[in-house]
């Protein structure tokens, strides 16, 4: 989630470095403004947190975010278009005209605001879309449910969506086309295809039982219970 944040350019402290794309410094020191401009106009990021404006609707909270990236979007003539799109593939239609809300106002549900928080990030289209744990307070029926909108999105627009999930469901997991597999302190053990990850480490001696899902598999292997897994030999694991 950390690294989403500094990727999205939306770090909470004071960072050294840079970030280089097509060799062109987007971030960090000696950073040209034209470069940093076009680099935060490619990036959109879903917070993990759902910071809303309790008493805007659901659909003025949309145009306000497509209005922010498209100052004077009244003249924008797909504006409304793209409002819409987004509300009707959010499933959000139905509470366009509901407040919000918050602890103390009473508004929409939480998995439909989250799916605002979303929303948000989707009434403009950027090449690259980054998602910091958009699974944090809900259930897993709600987080598979919007991993399959983000999914179908991405497909449709030609985007690429690079999503932080704690802990995935089996369900989840089989949504990525990709995976980056976290393991202790933070270190890489595994980014490639999801439908080679679990061959990949069975390669490297870890035997999964038949009754674990490639999901708790590979969260398994990316734990310190990955040594009951581990049986070089072939055998069943210890």
């Amino acid at each position: 989630g950390s690294l989403l944040e500094k990727v999205g350019y939306s770090p909470k402290k004071l960072l050294k470095g840079q970030v280089i794309m097509n060799n062109l410094v987007c971030c960090g020191d000696g950073t040209d403004e034209t470069h940093r401009t076009l680099f935060k106009n490619m990036v959109a990021c879903v917070r993990q947190t759902d910071d809303h404006a309790a008493r805007f609707t659901v659909g003025e909270t949309l145009q306000f975010s497509n209005s922010c990236k498209f100052p004077g979007s009244s003249e924008h003539s797909s504006a409304p278009e793209m409002v819409e799109l987004a509300l009707e593939g959010l499933g959000l239609s139905h509470v366009k005209d509901t407040y919000v809300g918050n602890e103390q106002i009473r508004g929409v549900s939480g998995g439909q605001r989250r799916r605002v928080t979303l929303g948000e990030m989707t009434t403009f289209t950027t090449p690259l879309l980054l998602g910091d744990e958009i699974s944090t307070g809900l259930d897993t029926a709600s987080t598979v449910d919007i991993m399959r909108i983000l999914s179908f999105t991405a497909r449709v627009t030609n985007r690429i969506a690079v999503i932080s999930l704690l802990q995935p469901s089996p369900e989840a997991v089989a949504l990525f086309d990709e995976i980056i597999l976290l393991g202790d302190g933070g270190h890489v053990i595994y980014t490639g295809p999801t439908s080679g990850a679990s061959a990949h480490f069975e390669g490297l001696g870890f035997k999964q039982p038949d009754a674990m899902d490639d999901a708790d598999f590979l969260l398994t292997v990316a734990s310190a219970d990955r040594e009951f897994l581990y049986c070089p030999e072939g055998g069943p694991p210890s």
